[in-house]
């Protein structure tokens, strides 16, 4: 860019940077069969790529979408996990391959994790809820 100003030049160079941004969503499959969470996670891990993990919101709402499209508006269970510490602390998503990672990005209710169990349910509003993992639920698996 040229600026004239009282017969002195200016020139101010501009430099123009911008990240190219790729996301990648997670497609889900809503399983209506009722398991325990365990069983849930074994049934994934043998027909899918283990049970649901949501890393943002773009994946929750997919997630969601899934939900809806299934007709199954219920509580399902997801891959998440507690495996220690306080009842705000230590919840991890369990892979196929088992190993565990911590959960970064979360949906809550508020007031939860309450402690009233050890794994993740999706309730009907969308949001997260600990719950008892020997309940039989449907399911949602990483598609």
């Amino acid at each position: 860019m040229l600026i004239k100003s009282s017969h002195i030049y200016i020139f101010a160079i501009f430099e123009c940077h911008f990240k190219v941004i790729t996301s990648y969503i997670r497609r889900y499959e809503v399983i209506t069969s009722r398991y325990n969470c365990t069983d849930a996670l074994d049934f994934c891990n043998t027909q899918y790529n283990g049970l649901a993990t949501v890393a943002d919101d773009f994946e929750h709402l997919a997630m969601v979408r899934a939900m809806e499209e299934s007709g199954v508006l219920v509580q399902l269970w997801i891959g998440g996990i507690h495996s220690g510490g306080d009842i705000h602390s230590g919840w991890n998503w369990k892979h196929k391959d088992g190993t565990l990672e911590t959960i970064k990005w979360s949906k809550w209710t508020p007031g939860d994790p309450s402690g009233n169990g050890q794994c993740i349910q999706v309730r009907f509003d969308n949001l997260w809820d600990d719950s008892e993992c020997l309940k039989n639920k449907s399911f949602i698996c990483n598609a």
